[in-house]
């Protein structure tokens, strides 16, 4: 109750500000959030509790956050509404036959909502960093799950043991691609001048590689959330991409990626939508947002006729 009174005790000013100034601030809410938590202690634990969105309801999704964690606010902040769209749309695409693999799980909200909603499926979750990864493995074991199989590693066209590059701003984020700046949302600040003033931060980690040509090993359905590193997860796949196991995928991209996403996933027999459009992605100039989800159809396929279908019937 005091983390929800705290977060609605800021907002609000924070939106007559910005309305009587007819501008927004300059920096994230949630980054100025999370920075008050951390007045408080290194971490800031909280409960979220939520129907499971993709059945009907039908199961509870228990998460434990820390509200010091700008992700991890998001989470609590939206009250299980976050990520729902792309969540329903894995749900749509997913049959008695199909495995999910979610490519940078992070806690696991994707992996513990399709998991629980299709226990006799295969869910398969990859996360690289060790700190995301204990936690997501405490989320699977928590929900009593048995059909996940979690793997701390990079999905990646290189073989062996890559660098990943943490973000300290946005806890829990990181990307193969190494910065040159620390970003979430629109705060932005210069990786070099914040690893000389915070010495004992921890920027780099080696972590295994694998492909994923390696995972698809039948129908599948994926996520992808990879910081800009979309291309090389990707590439990494394309041997099964253009057979047809995949029919969905639900891809994070960025203005600087998206172009070589389409690119990509076109040669393999892919369209690209933003949530809820008919018409499919061409370039970056369609795409208005610095970052966000798009979703990969494969055309001909009944995925593609069903996510069609269902964003006809919400069209205005």
């Amino acid at each position: 109750m005091f983390a929800r009174g705290l977060i609605l005790t800021v907002h609000y000013p924070l939106r007559i500000y910005e309305i009587l100034r007819r501008r927004p601030l300059p920096v994230f809410e949630h980054y100025l959030i999370v920075r008050i938590f951390k007045l408080t202690g290194s971490w800031y634990p909280v409960s979220l509790k939520y129907p499971n969105p993709v059945n009907g309801g039908n199961g509870t999704i228990n998460l434990d956050l820390d509200l010091c964690q700008t992700s991890q606010y998001v989470y609590f902040h939206r009250q299980g509404q976050h990520e729902v769209q792309w969540i329903s749309l894995i749900g749509l695409a997913m049959g008695e036959d199909k495995t999910f693999i979610d490519v940078g799980a992070h806690i696991g909200v994707f992996t513990i909502t399709v998991a629980q909603a299709f226990p006799y499926q295969r869910i398969v979750a990859i996360e690289p960093l060790l700190s995301n990864y204990s936690k997501l493995q405490r989320n699977i074991n928590s929900h009593c799950l048995s059909n996940v199989d979690a793997i701390q590693g990079a999905v990646t066209v290189a073989d062996g043991t890559v660098k990943f590059f943490e973000n300290p701003l946005n806890d829990g984020g990181g990307s193969l691609v190494e910065p040159t700046d620390y970003r979430t949302g629109d705060v932005v600040v210069n990786a070099t001048t914040y690893r000389d003033k915070h010495p004992e931060f921890s920027a780099i980690h080696d972590v295994s590689s694998l492909a994923l040509d390696h995972l698809i090993n039948g129908p599948s359905v994926l996520k992808i959330d990879v910081e800009g590193a979309e291309a090389s997860v990707l590439k990494s796949g394309l041997e099964s991409l253009k057979t047809g196991l995949v029919e969905l995928m639900v891809v994070e991209v960025t203005t600087d990626s998206v172009d070589e996403v389409i690119n990509l996933v076109g040669e393999a027999g892919f369209d690209c939508f933003i949530y809820g459009c008919l018409q499919p992605l061409t370039s970056h100039e369609d795409f208005k947002l610095r970052l966000d989800n798009i979703v990969c159809l494969r055309r001909n396929s009944q995925s593609y006729d069903a996510v069609m279908a269902k964003f006809a019937q919400a069209a205005p």
